[in-house]
């Protein structure tokens, strides 16, 4: 994403999904070890890559939304996942405060 000149996000949907029985898309990744260990991995490089002094503003942006989105997925697996190969500080401990912080504020936003 970093080396790319354009990036453009398209909100249409593509596809529509079935759901059938016994499907392998029916099955709980959040209690994967691989699933855990692979997204925690791209986030660290996401993070890595955010760190880069050449990458431009837009990109560090891109980056960091989705590093976020995928910090705070990683939060629904199982926490015997979590505590037996948890993040670095350098990546845990923003992200934790930013997710305390946007949940404070979307409580604030529902009781007005």
């Amino acid at each position: 994403f970093t080396k790319a000149e354009r990036v453009m996000y398209v909100g249409e949907t593509f596809f529509k999904r079935r759901y059938r029985k016994g499907s392998i898309m029916q099955n709980n990744i959040y209690g994967s070890r691989v699933s855990y260990d692979s997204k925690r991995r791209v986030i660290q490089l996401l993070h890595q890559e955010m760190q880069r002094k050449e990458v431009t503003k837009e990109a560090k942006r891109f980056l960091r939304q989705r590093r976020n989105v995928l910090y705070v997925d990683s939060l629904h697996y199982d926490k015997a996942l979590r505590v037996k190969t948890p993040f670095s500080r350098w990546v845990s401990y923003p992200l934790a405060a930013r997710t305390c912080i946007r949940q404070v504020w979307k409580r604030s936003r529902w009781q007005k």
